[in-house]
């Protein structure tokens, strides 16, 4: 399972309240680029598929096949 937060908050949050799915997922809890201090030179543009691309990448690199 992969969790992303809404804006205004962050990962950790976002597993600290989800933990009992620990018992039947494997859960990656990712930051988005740019959230935590809304630095203009880490946001991804919403207005093309910039985050389709980083959650490309991210999956890629954990080598996730299949996700909730």
């Amino acid at each position: 399972m992969v969790l992303l937060h809404d804006s205004n908050s962050c990962a950790p949050a976002a597993i600290e309240i989800l933990i009992d799915l620990t018992r039947n997922f494997r859960i990656y809890a990712v930051d988005i680029p740019g959230q935590s201090n809304l630095n203009e030179e880490f946001l991804l543009d919403v207005n093309d598929n910039s985050y389709g691309k980083w959650m490309y990448e991210i999956l890629s690199r954990l080598a996730v096949k299949n996700a909730f």
